[in-house]
């Protein structure tokens, strides 16, 4: 019984000192490895002219400024439409 006592007192403290050699000492270098190199982020998109063919003919989006625009899926009922922008309205100050 004493030694597994002796055992598991050694484990605990053997545990405890490689988790703050590990936690405090241990400094990996970055980029040693090609697993750790900064990864070529794309460039981001810019913005333009945005045009939709609709049935009604063409629609920019710079036409539309100002106006309130319906991006909901079909089905959404007006409850939960009203609920969407009264929730967009007071977690916005711009809008």
């Amino acid at each position: 019984m004493e030694l597994k006592r002796i055992f598991l007192v050694a484990l605990v403290v053997v545990l405890a000192l490689g988790l703050g050699w590990v936690t405090f000492l241990w400094h990996p270098e970055a980029g040693r490895t090609p697993a750790h190199r900064e990864l070529a982020l794309a460039e981001a998109p810019r913005g333009g002219d945005f045009v939709l063919d609709s049935n009604r003919g063409p629609v920019a989006l710079k036409d539309l400024r100002g106006h309130l625009v319906d991006t909901l899926p079909h089905g959404t009922s007006p409850q939960r439409t009203v609920q969407i922008l009264r929730n967009l309205l007071e977690t916005r100050d711009d809008v």
